[in-house]
Formats: structure tokens, C-alpha cells, sequence
């Protein structure tokens, strides 16, 4: 029986995981239990991709409140109202759900055991390995109970940053983007007028009392396939900008594919890391566009503007590198002199 180390236990090491058991393999899942208390929407289609992971109920036990409205006030004029078709979920309950809920041959410790293992994927977050790092922004974040009436999703731009409220049952999300490194009482300002400005006061008071988290938020791509052979998937793997709203759904998509890399014939190994690398390398090339454009539409556009100028050079950069037209080579190695995927290693973008 092949055996696999997972690195990282939230959502993209949980669902590789899964998918590698049911393949028949023997699984080591490793790591601290996942303890943020950050919420997160999942649009329609993640919904549906959990659910053949978890069930449908299950989903709808930590996932009870879908939010119907979205307000953005993102452009100059006045605000737009959409539906929303979101679900607002803490991140700490939908973990601990898909942990509960592990098939057979799942091992889980803190500690990787000291021995060899026929694939490891890393799916610890944000690697510290050089990236394309795509123009620095920090997240502030505050999970704090609901008081009063909330309701909607609001994204809002001002003039230095972003806001993205959403309610989930009895608790509301507040996150706050900045440029570069923007401290947390600019941050604490920012919150505070799109709360104010809707009359959310006893919110506003919560916020007020509470520390706020802080993570980088830039977007970051670095080479899926680590020097040591191990696979990434999730943040690890390439990052987005929260302003998409889609890291979740990135994670079970990009584990779903590592795990297929994984279990690829030996044969296919060198063309399906190659698959995997392109895949993801025009996946974040586009998002990096998309946001490039929505940020360029915003309130904040001046104060992004460095940020949307590197997201462009770095969604050609990653383009032209997978673009190559030498994306073959001969292995003299082989007997048959065979021809193999040229392995590519994204550089930064000068």
C-alpha cells in the first residue's frame, strides 16, 4: 500500500487527504489542528464541492447562515445591491466537521513520524520560500458577536483600503485591506465608517473592545513542486488576493488536483507535475488579472495602484513562463532516449 504525508491540517491537506484514502492509500496527516476563528463565504459552486466531501447536512450544521444580500459600494456613485448566494462559515467549525468525518487509513499526529514516504504534499499555508509576490497588502481581521441587525454582506471601498463585512449566525466578520504594511488603527478607522455609515452601532461597540488579526494578504505564486519533491497545494501552492473571495474553493480544487498528481502512475510522474505546474500557473495569471481590473474600478485604485501594476508584469510573467515553447526534453538517461516535460522553475519577474 502506497503511503502519503500531508502536511497541514486545514481545508486543502483535509480534502487531499481524503482523496488519497479513498484511492486505497495508507495516510499520515500532520500538523496542529486548525484554530482560526476567521469566517469565510463560499460561493455556490465550493458549496457544492464540500458537500460531496462532507454531505449536504453536514455542510448545513456548520455552514447555517447563507447570506441573500451583498451590498458593494466598491466604484465611484452610488452603492449596488446583488443577490448574494453566499454561505458564511467559521473556518474552525468546517475543519473540525471534515476531521470528525475522516474515511479509514487516515493516521492523524502533530508530528510527521521520522520515515520515508512514497509522496508528500505540503498544504501548510503561505510557504516562506521565494515567491512572485504581487505587490504587499495586509488583512485585519475581526470575528465578533452579532449584536443587532446585520443581514447583508457589505464590500465597500474607501479612499486607503477595503472592508468586507459578512454575518454568520451569531457572529459577524470585519476585514479590513491595505496597501503595503497599514496599521491596525487605519484599519480600526476603515471598519468603523462602513459600520457606522449603515448604523450598525452595537457592532461597532464589539469591534471596538476587540484585538484584531492581522495576515498577509498579497497574492503569491511559487513552483507547485518543491526542490525536495514534495507537492503544494493551497496557499502553499500560489495565494490569492482576498478580494476574490475564493480561497476555500482554491483550496479544494487545488487539493483535488494534488491528490490526482499523487496518484499518478510512475510513468506519468515528470508529464502530470508539469499538467500541475501549468494548471495552477494560468489559474493564478488570471485571477491576477481579474483583480488587477476590479481594483483598478475602486475608490482605493490610487492607493492599490502600485499593487495592480505588479499583479499585470506578473500575470505576463507567469504567461510567457508556461507559454515556452521548449517545454520538452530528452532524457539521455532513459534507454529509449525518450522525451519528457523540461521541468520549469518560476523565477521572479524582474
Amino acid at each position: 500500500m502506497s503511503l502519503a504525508l500531508i502536511r497541514g491540517r486545514g481545508v486543502a491537506g483535509l480534502v487531499a487527504a481524503r482523496r488519497l484514502a479513498r484511492a486505497g492509500w495508507s495516510v499520515v496527516l500532520a500538523g496542529p489542528p486548525h484554530r482560526s476563528d476567521r469566517i469565510v463565504t463560499l460561493d455556490p459552486s465550493v458549496v457544492d464541492l464540500l458537500a460531496l466531501e462532507l454531505g449536504r447536512e453536514v455542510l448545513a450544521a456548520v455552514a447555517p447562515a447563507p447570506i441573500a444580500v451583498r451590498e458593494l459600494a466598491w466604484s465611484p456613485g452610488p452603492p449596488e445591491t446583488v443577490p448574494g448566494e453566499l454561505v458564511a462559515v467559521p473556518l474552525r467549525s468546517l475543519t473540525a466537521a471534515m476531521e470528525e468525518r475522516l474515511p479509514p487509513g487516515i493516521t492523524v499526529v502533530e508530528t510527521p513520524p521520522e520515515r520515508s514516504f512514497d509522496e508528500v504534499l505540503d498544504a501548510t499555508g503561505r510557504g516562506r520560500s521565494a515567491r512572485l509576490r504581487s505587490g504587499a497588502r495586509t488583512a485585519w481581521g475581526w470575528t465578533v458577536p452579532l449584536s443587532g441587525p446585520v443581514g447583508r454582506a457589505v464590500l465597500e471601498a474607501h479612499l486607503e483600503g477595503w472592508v468586507f463585512v459578512a454575518p454568520a449566525g451569531a457572529q459577524v466578520s470585519v476585514q479590513v485591506v491595505l496597501p503595503g504594511d497599514g496599521g491596525h488603527e487605519l484599519a480600526r478607522e476603515l471598519a468603523r465608517r462602513t459600520l457606522a455609515g449603515r448604523g450598525w452601532f452595537a457592532t461597532l461597540e464589539r469591534l471596538a473592545a476587540a484585538p484584531p488579526v492581522a495576515c498577509d494578504a498579497t497574492p503569491a505564486f511559487g513552483d507547485p513542486i518543491a526542490p525536495c519533491g514534495a507537492i503544494l497545494v493551497g496557499d502553499a501552492a500560489c495565494a490569492e488576493d482576498p478580494l476574490s473571495g475564493s480561497g476555500v474553493g482554491r483550496a479544494v480544487r487545488g487539493a483535488v488536483l494534488g491528490a490526482a498528481v499523487a496518484t499518478a502512475a510512475p510513468g506519468d510522474r515528470a508529464a502530470v507535475r508539469r499538467h500541475y505546474l501549468t494548471r495552477l500557473a494560468l489559474a493564478h495569471a488570471a485571477h491576477l488579472e481579474g483583480a488587477a481590473d476590479f481594483y483598478a474600478r475602486s475608490r482605493c485604485a490610487a492607493a492599490f495602484a502600485p499593487a495592480v501594476a505588479a499583479m499585470r508584469d506578473h500575470a505576463r510573467h507567469l504567461r510567457r513562463e508556461v507559454a515556452a515553447p521548449a517545454i520538452l526534453q530528452l532524457d539521455a538517461s532513459h534507454r529509449d532516449a525518450r522525451l519528457v516535460p523540461r521541468p520549469v522553475r518560476i523565477a521572479a519577474s524582474s
